[in-house]
Parts: C-alpha cells; structure tokens; sequence
C-alpha cells in the first residue's frame, strides 16, 4: 500500500513573474511526488524515506535516498537533471542510461561470442579406447613383435582441451580452428611380458613372474588445425564434422609393472622412458550433434624412436563432450 504524501515547497526568492514563480513551485513539487511515486516502490509504505530539499544559489535539489532532482536556473531557464548515487557519486540519468547501454551491449557481445563459441567443438572433455597398429597396419602385431599387443578392454585414453580459436570462412559453417589440449594414454600389455627399455628396447614373456599389471603410461600437450563444416547456427541442433592433423609433444611417462610372488604384492615403475618419440602427429576425424562428439585418429609419426623400438603407430576412437 502506498501512503499519501503531501509536500509544501517554497523556492528562493528571485527578480522573476509571479507566474514564472508559480509555473517552478509547480515543476517542483510534482517532481517531488513523482520521485516519490518512482523510487519508493517496493519498499515497506511506513518505511518510505522523506525527501530532502537544498536550496544553493541558482540550484534545488530534491533528494530521496539514493536518487534525487537537481534544478539548476542558467539565464531565466530552468534545467532539471534527475541522477542516481553511484560508489559514493551522483550520475546524471544521460550517464547512467549510457551505462546500461554499455551494459546491455557488452551483454549482448558475450551472448553472441559464447554463441560461436559452442559452434568450435575443440574444448571439452573426451574419453576413449587406444592401442597401436604394427608396419602391417592390422591390430594384429607382427609375430616377432607379438607380445606387445595391447589387451583393448584395459587400455585407455582421456583428453581435456581448454584454449580455441576459429578462422571463420563462412560465418560459422565452415572454419579453421586451433587449440591447446592435454591427453592421457594407457597401454595395458595382453601378455606377460616384460619390457626393457635402454638405447635399443627389449621385450620378452616373463617366465619368472604372473603379471597382475603390465602398462606403458604417457600424456601429452596437444594443438590442432582443423577444418569444420556446421550445419545450422543454432549450436544445440548443428551437425558438425572436422578434419585435420593434431601435434602432440611428451610431457610425461611411467612403465608400470605389478606382480604377487611369495604372499608379497610388488609394484614397479620406470619413469620417463627414453624410447618414446617425443613429437607425435596424427590425422584425427571428429563428427557430431550438438556438444557431443565422435573421434578417431590414426598415427602418422611412430610411438616409439625410430631404431631404438618397434615400428608401432598409436590408434585411437571414443566419445566427448564439448562445452
């Protein structure tokens, strides 16, 4: 409920008309009634806050609570400025509608820039299956390199790539991107066997132990460039689909063997294994609706140094998530 106000304004005496004086104390007053009716709303009508007049010179001021009307008299013409108290200083309603507008356009930029942002499907989250294929180019390694095939249902890959950047040549339908991204990579052994690492890689089934766990671990730092076709702008009903090459650089590895023998569990690990090729590139193929997306990729530099391991190309395909 509103509570009926009624103000009794008098304005300092000035060499004007009387009607020039009664036209002011008319203005005056009912900006006072209106600033009440304005800024008062939402508040508890027994909790208003009375108005408060000061008169300096040429200029009246009417001031409720945070805002207030300034009536400034500059050569027999009256100006009337309603402001707003912002951290402790009074901005005009130009400046503080210029703000909003400010506001409203830097609102508006980030809307449309997240927008086309969720139209680059790089960053995100994405989880996978890995493992290799030999100079055969089958899964099925050749006989004198055999042991080290991968058990498929154990190994694994994840990804988290953060940073993006488009080239859009075609608004959003069609575009280069590029990116950073970390990936993880783990290689579960199907056989027991043990692998020796040094200037030249050995590898032999291990008579003397069951291997519980026999694991190559790695992670790498990877960038993209890839070519994307959108179908609709709309990024929760786009069709997407991208092709390109993806360079990684090694950041970090472990050998990891874990066996039982005599009632005691042992757990081994060889960090940093020198044999690993520390630049990897591979052709990568992305496709699908929305934020989710499919992947493979395929290895065009070997897992491990050339003459210092077998010839292995890394393989890998699963499902994400891009945000």
């Amino acid at each position: 409920m509103m509570r009926s106000c009624n103000y009794s304004v008098q304005l300092p005496v000035s060499p004007k008309t009387q009607n020039q004086k009664t036209m002011k104390a008319y203005i005056v007053t009912l900006m006072i009634f209106a600033s009440q009716l304005m800024f008062a709303q939402g508040e508890d009508s027994a909790a208003a806050q009375e108005p408060e007049k000061i008169v300096s010179g040429d200029t009246t001021i009417v001031r409720l609570g945070r805002h207030q009307l300034k009536i400034v008299e500059r050569e027999g013409k009256d100006e009337i400025l309603l402001e707003k108290k912002i951290e402790d200083e009074w901005v005009s309603r130009k400046s503080w509608s210029e703000s909003e507008k400010e506001e409203d356009c830097f609102e508006k930029k980030f809307a449309e820039w997240h927008r086309k942002n969720k139209l680059t499907h790089w960053t995100g989250i994405y989880f996978g299956s890995n493992g290799y294929i030999g100079n055969n180019q089958s899964i099925e390694l050749p006989e004198e390199i055999s042991t080290l095939e991968v058990d498929y249902s154990q190994s694994f890959m994840f990804a988290f790539n953060f940073p993006e950047v488009k080239l859009r040549l075609i608004k959003d339908y069609v575009g280069i991107y590029t990116g950073l991204g970390y990936q993880f990579h783990s290689y579960r052994m199907r056989q027991n066997t043990h692998i020796g690492f040094g200037n030249d890689m050995s590898f032999e089934t291990d008579t003397l132990r069951a291997l519980t766990r026999n694991t190559i671990q790695a992670g790498y730092l990877r960038a993209p460039v890839m070519l994307e076709f959108n179908t609709s702008l709309d990024p929760a009903k786009t069709v997407h689909f991208a092709v390109g090459v993806v360079g990684g650089f090694l950041l970090h590895s472990t050998y990891v063997q874990n066996y039982h023998e005599s009632g005691v569990d042992y757990n081994l690990s060889t960090q940093r294994i020198p044999n690993l090729n520390p630049f990897t590139a591979e052709v990568m193929v992305r496709a699908g609706y929305g934020p989710f997306v499919l992947f493979a990729s395929y290895g065009l530099t070997p897992m491990f140094r050339r003459s210092e391991g077998p010839e292995l190309f890394p393989i890998n395909a699963g499902l994400g998530f891009a945000f």
